[in-house]
C-alpha cells in the first residue's frame, strides 16, 4: 500500500514590519490622504519631494511634514522623526519659513479679523522650536512686543498674542535684556486691571516672573510695577494657572528682594500664608508646578532665619543674656524683679550656676558662650525662648524630668537643643538656595504653611521628642550621637508622610518610639540582606565558595573527633545522669 504523502508545512511568514518602516496616513488640505510605509532611513527631504510630486504641487521647499495630533503639532525634522509612530496621522503643510513669513505679513498689514486668526494660529505654533526660530528670523517677536507697547489688541486675542509672546521667548534664542520699560509697564498695567482676560494674566504674570529670573537690569521696573502685596489676591483665584503663575511671580520678587526684611514684613503680616493655607492647600491633587513653587516659597520663608542662625551669641549682647536668664526663670519660677536685684552679686552668680548645669548648659558660669558655635548661633536660642514661652508647662516638664535625679541618664536639654536647632536647620536646608529640580517638591510641607512661627513650632515638638527618646533609650552622655541619630530617623520618616498640620505631625511622632523604629530598621537590614543574597554576582560567589567552605567544615567535624570529647550520660527515660559522662576519646 503505497504510503501517504504528509504536505510540506509552509513557513510562517513574518508580518512585523522592518523596524525602519512606519505605516502612516499623510493627509493635505483638500486632498484625499495617502497610505504609506514610510522609509526611516530615506532622507526627510526625499520624502516630501515624492509627496509633493504625488500631489502635483509647485515648489518643494515650500512644504513640510507636520503631526497633526490636537497635543503635538510641531513640525517634523530630522531631529524629532524618530517620533513617528506606527499608525500616526501625518500632514503635508507649508513649511516653518512660509507660515512665519503669512502671519507676520497678517499681523502688519492683515484685516482685524486676519490679524485675529493669525494670532490664533501663532499661539498654537509659537511652542515648536522649529517654527520659533523662522518666526524670530522674520523680525515675529518685535512685532509681538510692538502690539503690546501699543495696547492695540484684547480680549481673546490679546491671550493669543501673550500666549504666543510667552512660548517665544521660552525658546531662549531671543534675550529677556532687550524688553524696555514701556513693555514692562504695560504687562503690570494687564496685571493690575480686573478686567484681563485669563490667558492674557496668566501670561502677563509669567512675563514678570521671567524677567526677574532672566534679566540682570530690568527687574527693577518689575518691581515698581507689583509686589507680593499686589499679588496675593490672585492666590484666592478659582483658576489653577492663575494661581501658580501669581505664586511663581511672588517666589521670584522674594528671590530677587535686595532687603529680606521687607519681604518678612509682607509674610508676617500673614496675608501670604493665610492665601497659601485657605486657597491652595486644601486641594489634595495639587499639581507638581504647584507643589514645586510651594516648596520655593517654604525654603525662601525659612531661609529668613538664616541670619540668625550664622549669628554666634555675644556676651555683651543684653537681649541674650536677658533671654538666657528668662529661660532659668521660668524653669525654677524665679522671680524675674528678685533676679535683677541680685545679679550684681559675684556669690549670687556663682550660685546661678548650679541652675544652668540643671538646664544642660556646658558652661554653667558663662551659658551664653554655648551658642557661639555656628550654626545654628543664637537661632537656638531663639527656639528654647520660644518653647519656654510657649508651652511654659511642657517646657517646665522637660527641664525637671532631666534634672530632678541628678545621675548620669539625665539629657541635658541646652545642649541637645543647641545640636537639635543645628539638626532641623540641616534637614530644612535652611541657608541654602530653593533647588530647580523637578524632585524637589517633595520637600514641601503643608505644616510650614499653618503657622506664623513654622520653625519654633518644629523646634518645640522635636525637643520633646528627643527628651521622651532619650528616656526610651536609658541614654547617657556617652549616647548622644545615637540618640540624635534615632531623632533624626523619627522627625524625616514623619516628615516623609507630609503631615498637613503640626498636630498630625505631633500624633505621627509618638507612633514612632525607639523601639518602633529598631523594629523598621531591623526588617529593612533584613530585606536588604536578602535582596542582596540573591543578586546573581553573591550567587555566583557563593557557589564558587561553596566546595572550599564545606571542605573547611569537614576537617573541623574530623579534628572534633580526633580531639575527643565528654557527653553528658542520657538514662532511658531521658533524664540526665549527674556527674556521669561518655567520652569518645
Amino acid at each position: 500500500m503505497d504510503s501517504v504523502k504528509q504536505p510540506k508545512q509552509l513557513k510562517q511568514r513574518d508580518m512585523k514590519p522592518p523596524e525602519n518602516i512606519r505605516k502612516v496616513a499623510i493627509t493635505m488640505e483638500g486632498e484625499a490622504a495617502q497610505f504609506v510605509e514610510l522609509d526611516q532611513t530615506k532622507p526627510l527631504a526625499a520624502i516630501i519631494e515624492g509627496l509633493v510630486e504625488t500631489w502635483k504641487l509647485a515648489d518643494v521647499n515650500d512644504y513640510s511634514l507636520q503631526f497633526s495630533d490636537n497635543n503635538r503639532n510641531h513640525y517634523i525634522t530630522e531631529r524629532n522623526r524618530h517620533e513617528i509612530g506606527n499608525g500616526n496621522v501625518l500632514k503635508l503643510t507649508h513649511s516653518p519659513l512660509k507660515t512665519a513669513q503669512r502671519i507676520v505679513s497678517k499681523l502688519r498689514g492683515g484685516s482685524p479679523l486676519e490679524k485675529t486668526d493669525s494670532l490664533s494660529e501663532l499661539a498654537s505654533l509659537s511652542a515648536d522650536i522649529t517654527f520659533t526660530s523662522d518666526f524670530i528670523g522674520q523680525r515675529g517677536h518685535s512685532l509681538l512686543i510692538d502690539m503690546v507697547e501699543h495696547g492695540s489688541v484684547s480680549g481673546l486675542s490679546l491671550g493669543h498674542l501673550m500666549k504666543s509672546f510667552v512660548q517665544v521667548m521660552d525658546s531662549n534664542i531671543v534675550s529677556w535684556e532687550n524688553l524696555q520699560q514701556k513693555f514692562i509697564q504695560m504687562i503690570g498695567k494687564y496685571i493690575n486691571n480686573s478686567g484681563t482676560e485669563v490667558t492674557a494674566l496668566q501670561s502677563a504674570l509669567e512675563i514678570m516672573e521671567s524677567i526677574i529670573l532672566q534679566s540682570t537690569t530690568k527687574s527693577t521696573f518689575v518691581e515698581e510695577e507689583v509686589s507680593p502685596r499686589s499679588l496675593v489676591h490672585f492666590l484666592e483665584s478659582g483658576n489653577p494657572q492663575i494661581k501658580k503663575a501669581s505664586l511663581a511671580l511672588i517666589n521670584a520678587l522674594f528671590i530677587r528682594a535686595n532687603k529680606r526684611k521687607k519681604m518678612s514684613d509682607d509674610y508676617q503680616s500673614k496675608r501670604i500664608r493665610v492665601e497659601v493655607h485657605k486657597h491652595i492647600l486644601p486641594n489634595p491633587h495639587l499639581s507638581g508646578d504647584m507643589k514645586h513653587q510651594l516648596y520655593v516659597l517654604q525654603s525662601l520663608l525659612l531661609n529668613m532665619l538664616e541670619e540668625r542662625m550664622s549669628l554666634p551669641a555675644d556676651e555683651n549682647d543684653q537681649e541674650s543674656v536677658k533671654n538666657i536668664t528668662e529661660l532659668r526663670n521660668i524653669a525654677f519660677h524665679i522671680d524675674s524683679d528678685l533676679q535683677i536685684s541680685t545679679i550684681q552679686n559675684s556669690a549670687k552668680r556663682q550660685s546661678y550656676a548650679k541652675d544652668y548645669k540643671k538646664l544642660g548648659f556646658q558652661n554653667t558660669l558663662k551659658p551664653i558662650e554655648d551658642f557661639t558655635e555656628t550654626p545654628p548661633g543664637v537661632l537656638a536660642l531663639d527656639t528654647m525662648l520660644y518653647f519656654a514661652k510657649t508651652y511654659c508647662e511642657n517646657y517646665k516638664k522637660v527641664v525637671l524630668e532631666n534634672s530632678c535625679k541628678d545621675d548620669e541618664h539625665d539629657c541635658p536639654i541646652a545642649k541637645v537643643s543647641i545640636h537639635l536647632t543645628k539638626m532641623l536647620c540641616d534637614i530644612l536646608d535652611i541657608g541654602v538656595s530653593p533647588s530647580e529640580e523637578s524632585n524637589m517638591n517633595q520637600r514641601y510641607h503643608p505644616m510650614f504653611f499653618t503657622h506664623d512661627h513654622p520653625f519654633h513650632e518644629f523646634y518645640c515638638h522635636c525637643i520633646q521628642l528627643l527628651s521622651k527618646t532619650w528616656r526610651e533609650m536609658r541614654a547617657t552622655s556617652q549616647d548622644f550621637t545615637k540618640v540624635l541619630n534615632v531623632v533624626k530617623e523619627q522627625i524625616t520618616r514623619t516628615l516623609d508622610s507630609h503631615p498637613s498640620s503640626f498636630e498630625i505631625f505631633r500624633n505621627e511622632l509618638t507612633k514612632l518610639t525607639y523601639s518602633e523604629i529598631t523594629n523598621l530598621w531591623h526588617q529593612e537590614w533584613k530585606m536588604k540582606d536578602d535582596w542582596e543574597s540573591k543578586v546573581r554576582p553573591v550567587m555566583e560567589l557563593k557557589e564558587k565558595l561553596k566546595p572550599e567552605i564545606m571542605e573547611l567544615i569537614k576537617q573541623q567535624r574530623l579534628n572534633c573527633l580526633m580531639s575527643g570529647g565528654m557527653f553528658p550520660k542520657v538514662r532511658v527515660g531521658g533524664t540526665r545522669a549527674r556527674g556521669q559522662y561518655i567520652s569518645n576519646t
